[in-house]
């Protein structure tokens, strides 16, 4: 083989690899599935009017979305306790969510005797916790916190409240504190609440979708789960 021919073969061969890698590199995304996205808070009373909406969402798109939960955030690091108008405003802003969704709620929480301080941190690294130690159990317990709250009124900056709900998820309560106390943990959700604000969100129920890449808001707010099928659908039927 001349020292020419020997060049030819071997740019030939390189293209081909490329070419190999090229198509397997477009294979992968095209077989990779679109990710629902929901952008939530537990203690969002529009994102605990919508969770029975996300639930059915969830499922009806289960064997065609890969599905993620991710912590809006909604009043994080929140010090000082409720005061009388506070009280009053959400009283009459959850009964109104109540109206609308049907979800129940209890208010023994905003009455004036209360000193409850509405941070949302706590309960968003405990949901983030649960998503480190049991991956994919994080919705369910994202529901769970939820009705803690407002069904049941628990003091969510009490990691009591979050204890009592692992042995449903088969979690060490032991390694739930440890993990859930760490400044890793805490670190990990500030960076949670970053990606929202990075993500465009700016309230919460959010719902999105991920397709090739790309973040296409496909509501913002409470809607009903037909309205964010039908959405999903629309955008699905263009890619």
């Amino acid at each position: 083989m001349s020292f020419r021919s020997f060049i030819v073969t071997a740019i030939v061969l390189a293209l081909t690899v490329i070419s190999t890698m090229a198509f397997k590199i477009r294979q992968k995304k095209d077989s990779e599935k679109p990710e629902l996205i929901y952008v939530g808070d537990a203690m969002c009373s529009w994102c605990y009017g919508f969770s029975p909406e996300i639930t059915a969402t969830k499922e009806h798109f289960k064997n065609k979305l890969e599905f993620k939960l991710l912590n809006g955030g909604l009043r994080p690091y929140t010090k000082e306790p409720m005061d009388a108008e506070m009280k009053r405003f959400l009283k009459k802003h959850w009964k109104e969510v109540s109206k609308v969704s049907g979800q129940p709620f209890a208010y023994n929480i905003l009455a004036d005797s209360s000193s409850f301080i509405y941070d949302t941190e706590p309960a968003a690294r405990a949901i983030a916790t649960v998503r480190k130690l049991k991956p994919g159990s994080e919705f369910e317990f994202f529901k769970k916190v939820q009705n803690s709250f407002y069904v049941k009124n628990r003091n969510t900056s009490d990691i009591n409240t979050y204890l009592e709900l692992l042995p449903e998820f088969g979690i060490d309560k032991d390694l739930f504190r440890e993990t859930f106390n760490s400044q890793q943990m805490k670190q990990a959700i500030a960076a949670e609440f970053k990606q929202i604000e990075v993500l465009g969100v700016t309230g919460f129920p959010a719902v999105l979708l991920k397709v090739n890449g790309q973040y296409i808001m496909i509501s913002s707010g409470y809607s009903k789960s037909g309205e964010v099928i039908n959405e999903i659908d629309k955008v699905l039927a263009k890619k």
